[in-house]
């Protein structure tokens, strides 16, 4: 009876231990198949991926984008519109900065562009950065492995957001 218990249980393990391979190798090839792709998402996955991103997004968001592109090393693009009388506050709960921590232009080292594979195709024409007639902008560097650039437009209440990781 004891050895029958055993090979239960050992069988079982086995089982769990299997479960759990096939699990995280099934996860990891569908990460493999999307490295060096970009990815874009739409609405409510859109949404969810801004607010996970630490992004206080109002409901009256709209014209969101956001793209992430590459593995280990990857950047994100993140554009949304808010009322302009919300910009500030939701600047403010997201980033914890106000108008007078920005200034005037656009950084150097902004992701101005969505990078992608030449096969791909992807509806960019949220991401306009260079549209903006008196951009302000903030800028985050972490050493030289990651930054992040915030974007404001406060005529047309966008917002930009480039975050790099190397």
């Amino acid at each position: 009876m004891k050895k029958n218990i055993s090979i239960f249980f050992f069988g079982w393990f086995c089982g769990v231990i299997l479960l759990g391979a096939i699990i995280v190798i099934k996860d990891f090839s569908e990460g493999m198949k999307s490295l060096g792709s970009t990815v874009e998402y739409s609405d409510i996955k859109v949404r969810q991926a801004i607010k996970e991103s630490g992004i206080d997004l109002p409901p009256a968001a709209w014209n969101l984008f956001y793209a992430i592109s590459g593995f280990q090393d990857h950047g994100v693009w993140i554009t949304l519109t808010v009322p302009r009388e919300e910009l500030w506050g939701v600047v403010e709960a997201s980033l914890h900065k106000n108008k007078k921590d920005f200034t005037s232009g656009i950084p150097d080292e902004f992701l101005d562009q969505v990078e992608m594979d030449k096969d791909q195709k992807i509806d960019t024409s949220l991401w306009t950065p260079k549209s903006i007639k008196s951009p302000l902008h903030f800028s985050i560097r972490k050493g030289s492995s990651y930054f992040e650039d915030w974007v404001i437009d406060e005529e047309g209440g966008r917002i930009f957001i480039t975050r790099q990781n190397t």
